[in-house]
Order: C-alpha cells, then sequence, then structure tokens
C-alpha cells in the first residue's frame, strides 16, 4: 500500500525442461533383405518438441551422421518415427533420432543389421574331369533366431526348382557370416552355366543374390582312330576351349612326342600333329 492506495503486480512463471527422449522402439533390429523397419521415439519437453526440432541421420562408415534423404524413407507421427522400406544390405549400420529445442537436446541411437546375402564368387573355371568350387554368403544372427543357422540352397539359373545342396561353414555365436561352398564333381560340358543361390531364416522371407557364372575348358574334340597309307602323311586332331591359354602335348604308346605339339594356341586351340 502506497500513500493508502493499495497495488497488485502480475507475475507470469514460465517454466522450460530441457527436451527428452524417455521411450524409444527398435534399438536393435534383425531384419531381412526386403523387409521394413521401423524405429520410434516418444519424446517430452516444455515447450513439447515440434516436427521441426525432430531430425534422424545414418551414421557414415567415418562416424559421421549423415541426413537421410530417398524414396525409401518415410517420417510420420511428427517425425518421431522412421520407417527404412525394401531393405537392402547397404541400409545396415546405425541410425541416431536428434532432438534439439532452444531449451537444449536430446538423442537415441538405433542399430540395424540386415540378413540376407553378402557375397557371391562371380565366376569361376572348372576343367572336364575335374571338381570346382563356388562360394557365396549370408549373414545370420544366431541367438536372434533360436539357433537356426541360416540355409542357403543354390540352384542352376535354367533350372530354378532343382535345389543343389553346398557345404555350409559357419563361425561366431551371435552374428555371423555363413559361407556356402558349393562342389561339382567330375565336370562335364553340361555344367557350363549360370548358378545362383538363396538364404533363408526361421521366421523371415528367403533372398537371393546374383549370379555365378561357371565356364568350362578342356578338350572338346579327341583324336579319332583313322586309316593311313604306309609311306603318306597321318594327321590327328583335337581341339580345346576355355577363355586362358592351352598348352598341346601328344603321346606315342605313352611316350611323349616333341616338336610341334610344344607350341600354344590361344583362339581356337586347336592343335594338329602331322
Amino acid at each position: 500500500m502506497i500513500n493508502g492506495v493499495s497495488k497488485s503486480v502480475s507475475m507470469t512463471l514460465r517454466v522450460v525442461v530441457e527436451p527428452e527422449i524417455f521411450r524409444v522402439t527398435g534399438l536393435m533390429n534383425y531384419k531381412a533383405v526386403g523387409q521394413d523397419v521401423i524405429f520410434s521415439v516418444t519424446v517430452n519437453g516444455n515447450p513439447i518438441p515440434t516436427a521441426d526440432d525432430i531430425t534422424w541421420a545414418k551414421i557414415d562408415s567415418r562416424g559421421i551422421p549423415m541426413p537421410i534423404s530417398g524414396d525409401r524413407y518415410t517420417l510420420n507421427s511428427g517425425n518421431k518415427e522412421l520407417i527404412v522400406s525394401d531393405l537392402i544390405i547397404a541400409d545396415e549400420g546405425w541410425y541416431k533420432c536428434l532432438v534439439k529445442t532452444d531449451e537444449g537436446k536430446a538423442e537415441a541411437s538405433f542399430n540395424l543389421l540386415v540378413l540376407g546375402m553378402r557375397s557371391i564368387q562371380v565366376s569361376a573355371v572348372g576343367v572336364v574331369g575335374n571338381s570346382v568350387e563356388m562360394s557365396c554368403a549370408a549373414t545370420y544372427a544366431q541367438h536372434q533366431l533360436d539357433s537356426t543357422p541360416t540355409v542357403i540352397t543354390w540352384y542352376r539359373f535354367d533350372a530354378p526348382d532343382t535345389p543343389l545342396t553346398g557345404s555350409i561353414q559357419s563361425d561366431d555365436e551371435t552374428v555371423s557370416l555363413s559361407t556356402s561352398i558349393l562342389t561339382l564333381d567330375d565336370l562335364s560340358w553340361e555344367d557350363e552355366g549360370e548358378y545362383f543361390c538363396t538364404s533363408s531364416y526361421t521366421g523371415f522371407p528367403d533372398n537371393s543374390l546374383g549370379n555365378a557364372t561357371l565356364s568350362i575348358r578342356g578338350v572338346s574334340e579327341s583324336p579319332q582312330r583313322g586309316t593311313a597309307v604306309l609311306g603318306e602323311k597321318a594327321v590327328f586332331q583335337c581341339a580345346a576351349v576355355g577363355d586362358i591359354q592351352a598348352v598341346f602335348s601328344w603321346t606315342r604308346n605313352g611316350e611323349g612326342i616333341s616338336g610341334e605339339s610344344e607350341d600354344v594356341f590361344e583362339d581356337n586351340l586347336t592343335r594338329t600333329l602331322r
């Protein structure tokens, strides 16, 4: 009261609270190639963070957060939810959600492991009558999949309904790489062609990876029995095919024949002994 006059003063108390991420979904995800993954956060603060305050990034190989962009990324619920669709191996890694306001910031990190085919031997060369090996590899998370390892199956491109079983080599008890070796024995010309492999996991869809091309080399034309006149010339011929040089040698009754038989031919690889 001043000079008998009563006065009042009005004040507004504004309490600000730094943003907080107090619940997250999808901290560790195991998904297969072709599936979708969802990361989400629940945020708090005063004022409540808006969509403009929430950003997402993927951590690159240098550890630097890179803003996400592209048709396969979808942001929902005021940017509090990130969906990555139709996963590929390159999507694997760490993701970060950053909430930043004038009052402060908060962040959460998410790890994604993409289960799927990692590599395939793109080409192999075999020799008629010998053996050849081709390999492909896929990831699996053993503890996540009830200790069921990856099943990798091989197929010929022209016979996709006829499985070819390779031997699985796997290690590590948590996250590992399964490698399947397809061995073809006693090769013939019919084995030449394109092959592919698929991987499958309990509860996950199958996925496949590119083609492996098998090339065969060897003798494609063998010397034939013939008849010659005494004193005249006899000709025997054989041919080989392949993408590498071939060295031909001839024998008679088990004994090597020197001379022209030592030559190397690069194109048709045809050797004639006169």
